[in-house]
């Protein structure tokens, strides 16, 4: 899973607001299509890790389907996840009495702001849009699918 091996602290700082913040002038660094926010939330490793497995299930497919027809051996299909789930979550026990320091850590998560490009993927543009709506339904967050202007 995606998840720090190690860190300097275990807890960390609550954030502040997710909802105020918004990332402005992201663009496709490097695929031609991609997944941006519309809201604001947290990604953790399990859904990063769903989105690699639909992602490489699906370039297996189309690497079947362009070898049968057009007999070639190496398509440029890729996928880069941009986010990391580095920032640790704390969660006291039920029926604890208040008091006595912060809960134990509980789970590694990523904070997603507005505007945010979670992921790129360089694709066939024919395949591009089923691709990106089945990784798009198992992420928490809402997402846009974008284009890389030429």
């Amino acid at each position: 899973m995606l998840y720090p091996k190690q860190s300097k602290y275990l807890k960390s700082h609550t954030i502040l607001d997710k909802s105020t913040f918004v990332v402005y002038n992201e663009n496709l660094c490097f695929g031609s299509y991609g997944l941006v926010a519309l809201h604001s939330g947290y990604l953790s490793p399990e859904e990063l890790e769903a989105v690699r497995r639909v992602a490489v299930r699906a370039f297996r497919g189309i690497i079947r389907i362009w070898n049968i027809v057009n007999n070639k051996k190496k398509q440029l299909l890729k996928l880069w996840i941009r986010v990391f789930a580095f920032h640790s979550l704390t969660k006291k026990p039920n029926e604890v009495r208040m008091g006595k320091g912060k809960g134990d850590h509980f789970c590694w998560v990523y904070p997603v702001y507005t505007g945010k490009i979670i992921l790129e993927l360089n694709i066939p543009s024919i395949y591009a849009n089923k691709i990106l709506l089945e990784m798009q339904s198992k992420l928490s967050v809402k997402c846009s699918i974008i284009e890389k202007k030429l």
